[in-house]
């Protein structure tokens, strides 16, 4: 099991504000990514690094106990899709 919160900080810390609990509309979630991609080349770096680490599980960060739950998917290919949506398509623009 990959230790999400710390091979992936700066990854993790923006998930935990992007919990459901958070009850932001996809408008705030996306200008808080592309904020946090203008603040912290880092963040971009972990983002693109996620999809290569063919060990990292978008399913499981999603709903991390340590995080909180961002986004419910029944399978893996569900969460990366939306996972591309969300942080890979803006971390490449």
């Amino acid at each position: 099991m990959t230790n999400y919160l710390q091979s992936y900080p700066l990854l993790s810390a923006e998930l935990r504000f992007q919990t459901t609990d958070a009850g932001l509309c996809e408008e705030q979630s996306e200008y808080m990514v592309k904020r946090g991609l203008d603040e912290n080349a880092g963040f971009g770096v972990e983002i693109i690094r996620s999809f290569e680490d063919p060990d990292f599980s978008w399913m499981e960060i999603l709903n991390h106990p340590e995080i909180g739950e961002v986004y419910e998917a029944e399978t893996e290919e569900e969460a990366r899709e939306f996972a591309t949506e969300m942080f890979l398509k803006p971390a490449m623009n």
